[in-house]
This record gives structure tokens, C-alpha cells and sequence, in this order.
């Protein structure tokens, strides 16, 4: 009996995982199959309807799956079959592929999906009939399902339809867009610089990261990191564009209540990067003082202040005497 064979140097070589009866990352993407069956009229309370009855001709004893055989997945996506009573390995049994989404095709690597599933077929006898695939991407929503024989070969393929190809697909996506805009930019950022080995599950769980912005979805697209983080800066651009006015507002607004230089910068630049929750907290911490014009200038000065912050003149406290007649009681 082999117990252990030689160790692997390559590490694309070296199993994801091995799947007894099957392959499975995250039940979020459940996959079975039934095997030729003829349905059968029941009838309840509730109406008629139908079920999958006994398997027809062959398939009538059929097993769901080959217990001889078990799937091994490798990092590259591809399935290799492996004969538990021979420990043979055949390759390319099948493989995990590209989900399409609104921006092409993303990856099939297993650690860039959000869910996998492959399940092997089994024919009369628990004989090995072929493989059913299914990969789920980061952006939750698009799917594939593959279907392979028992030599490898792809002979049906399936793709869940993208917003565009759905009934009031393009309100929603421009409604998602603006919405993501009103982001902080430096999270919006985040989620496309996020490290690549970072499971799509766990940026899932982030509180400030969106893994499904227009601007996440830039890195699972097969294209290089410079093109990545152009396409990302344009989705960004509006974004930019309301920060920066929420940042030159409250700059302004700064400048007029008297704040020193120093932190007019600070708020500016916070403000630009985190978008309207900072511009909230400036509202929320300004100064609260009165201003009255200024006697020189004529600009709104602080009442709590020695002189005027816009033009240096010296505040004229007017001088509260006492009357010179007083109210006696009777």
C-alpha cells in the first residue's frame, strides 16, 4: 500500500483540496445532481404536482455518486480524479471556470472565488460518468455551471445573466453607482488595494469595504495592475469630485468662523478623504459662536475673540455704565 509519495516542489501542483464525495467552499453555492428519472403526478391539499419518481432503464439503481473515485482540486482551478482503490490520478478531469460579470470574465484560482462546488456523476454500476462544476464569484451574483464527461471534456456550459440583460438592469446599476459615490474615496480605494490572498468571504464581513463597488470589480479582471487602477480612478472620479467640494466647504466654512490655518488643512484633507461622514463630524464640532460684522472690514468677526481674524482690527467692547437714575420702591 503507498501511504505517502514523493513531496511536491511546485506549489501549483500541490492539492486545494481533496473532496470525499465532493468539493465544496462555502455552502452559499449548493449543487446536486439526479440521475434520468421519470416524474410522477401526486396529488395533496394543496393541488397536484409533480416528483422525481424511480431512475429510468440503467439508472434505475443508480448511485448519486462513484464512491471509487474523488475529486482533487488544484490552485489553478483544474480537477483531477483520483482512483482511491489504484491511487491513479487522472488529470483534467474537469476544471472550475470563469464566472462572467458586467466588466468580462474574473478569475478561476479557488482562493478568488466566493463559492465553488463539483460533484461527480455517476452512471450504472457507480461507474465514473462525468463531473458537474459550479463557481460563484467575489461579486456574489454571477455564476457559472459546467458539465464535463467522463473523458474531460466540457459538454454544456451555463451563466447567470448580468444586470444588463435583466428588466430595469441599467436604473439599478446608475442608482448602485451614485450611491457608491457618497463612499469615503480612501474605502472605496481600500477595496480595490485590499491584499489578493484576502478571502472573498472575509471582505465580505468588512465593515467599510465593497468588495461589489464598480471599483473592486476592477481586480478580478484579467487585465494588467496599471489598467486595473486607470479603469478604478475613472469609476472614482465622481467620488473625488464630491469629496473635494465637501472639502473646499468646509475649508471655507472654516476660514469664516476663524479657525487657525493649520486646521483648515487638517479638515480639509480629512474631509477629501473620507467623504460626508468627516464633513458630518466637522458640522457637528464647529465652533458655535456668534459672528457680527466687523466695524473695519465688514465681514462677520467672533464675539469671543480679541480682534478680527479676517482683518486684525481690535474689538471696541462698548462700555456698560450704570444709569444714572435709579427705580426706588415706594
Amino acid at each position: 500500500m503507498v501511504r505517502k509519495g514523493p513531496e511536491q516542489t511546485n506549489p501549483e501542483e500541490v492539492p486545494v483540496e481533496i473532496g470525499i464525495p465532493f468539493l465544496c467552499k462555502s455552502f452559499s453555492c449548493n449543487l446536486a445532481w439526479l440521475p434520468p428519472c421519470e416524474n410522477r403526478l401526486y396529488r395533496t391539499k394543496q393541488g397536484y404536482f409533480y416528483v422525481p419518481g424511480m431512475g429510468i432503464g440503467p439508472y434505475e439503481e443508480a448511485s448519486r455518486y462513484p464512491r471509487r473515485y474523488v475529486p482533487v482540486l488544484y490552485p489553478s482551478g483544474r480537477i483531477d480524479l483520483l482512483d482511491r482503490d489504484t491511487l491513479e490520478i487522472t488529470r483534467g478531469a474537469g476544471a472550475l471556470h470563469q464566472p462572467k460579470t458586467l466588466f468580462g470574465t474574473t478569475s478561476e484560482e479557488p482562493r478568488r472565488l466566493l463559492a465553488y462546488r463539483a460533484v461527480l456523476v455517476a452512471g450504472p454500476g457507480e461507474e465514473y460518468a462525468g463531473m458537474v462544476t459550479a463557481s460563484l464569484s467575489a461579486q456574489v451574483i454571477p455564476l457559472t455551471l459546467n458539465v464535463f464527461d467522463r473523458h474531460g471534456k466540457k459538454i454544456a456550459e451555463a451563466h447567470t445573466q448580468t444586470a444588463l440583460q435583466i428588466r430595469w438592469g441599467s436604473a439599478i446599476l446608475v442608482a448602485k453607482y451614485l450611491l457608491e459615490s457618497a463612499h469615503p474615496p480612501v474605502f472605496t480605494l481600500a477595496s480595490l488595494l485590499s491584499p489578493r490572498d484576502l478571502q472573498p468571504s472575509s471582505s465580505h464581513r468588512a465593515v467599510f469595504l465593497m468588495p461589489n463597488s464598480f471599483v473592486a470589480q476592477q481586480r478580478d479582471r484579467e487585465i494588467r495592475f496599471a489598467f486595473q487602477l486607470l479603469a478604478a480612478l475613472l469609476f472614482l472620479l465622481p467620488s473625488l469630485l464630491f469629496a473635494g467640494f465637501l472639502s473646499w466647504w468646509a475649508a471655507r466654512d472654516a476660514a469664516t468662523m476663524g479657525l487657525s490655518r493649520g486646521v483648515r488643512r487638517l479638515w480639509y484633507l480629512v474631509t477629501l478623504a473620507f467623504g460626508v461622514p468627516a464633513y458630518i463630524t466637522y458640522r457637528l464640532t464647529r465652533p458655535a459662536v456668534a459672528l457680527v460684522p466687523c466695524k473695519n472690514c465688514g465681514q462677520g468677526r467672533r464675539v469671543d475673540q480679541e480682534v478680527c481674524h479676517h482683518c486684525g482690527s481690535e474689538w471696541n467692547r462698548p462700555v456698560l455704565e450704570p444709569p444714572a437714575w435709579r427705580v426706588t420702591s415706594p
